[in-house]
């Protein structure tokens, strides 16, 4: 009996010590170097692999499973495409997690869409001319006649998203859009409300 409790306390501390080695899998993960085990340099194929590890930093998908993915492929032989295997592996393991990724190449710079408005009277209403800003960029437009504006070529991360108007007084308000999408497949553009006080 004691030697069944110290066989299962050493099973225990091996696990344990495992555990963090494996966690961190999401923080090692880079783009750059897993295109190059991969054996690949094509544009959709390493937009793949940066659009896949954007979703482990957006927690979105597990980093154990991408790199789990990963070493999978890249212990391929080189006469086969190391790539496909990573993506369909990928593909698979995130559809068992409730997770559908894109079959085809995923936009690594989305258009940020949305509307400035401001409240009246419980009404929503468009503010033309309110001022746009992505923060933390040089990213910067105006709104048009329906309070509409939009961004090209943001890059993936999470984003606060300023908006100023003049109102009668000086209004300003703001929102927090995620690229990717935090649902994937992102296909759509991130589209965001900014309601000005």
């Amino acid at each position: 009996m004691l030697r069944k409790f110290v066989l299962a306390a050493a099973l225990l501390s091996v696990l344990a010590a495992a555990g963090p080695a494996r966690s961190e899998a999401g923080a090692r993960l880079d783009p750059g170097a897993m295109a190059a085990a991969l054996d690949t340099a094509h544009p959709d194929e390493v937009a793949y692999i940066t659009y896949t590890v954007a979703l482990v930093d957006l927690h979105v998908l597990s980093g154990d499973l991408v790199d789990s993915s990963f070493q999978w492929a890249r212990r391929k032989p080189a006469r086969h495409n190391k790539f496909q295997y990573f993506k369909h592996a990928v593909i698979n393991l995130a559809s068992r997690a409730g997770v559908t990724m894109p079959q085809g190449t995923p936009d690594l710079t989305p258009t940020v869409q949305g509307r400035v408005v401001v409240r009246v009277v419980l009404i929503d209403v468009p503010v033309a001319g309110a001022v746009v800003r992505i923060q933390g960029t040089s990213l910067e437009t105006t709104t048009n006649a329906k309070g509409q504006f939009a961004f090209e070529n943001v890059p993936y991360g999470i984003h606060t998203v300023n908006a100023s108007a003049v109102v009668i007084l000086p209004k300003t308000g703001s929102t927090v859009v995620t690229l990717p999408n935090p649902t994937p497949p992102a296909v759509d553009p991130g589209f965001v409300t900014i309601r000005v006080n």
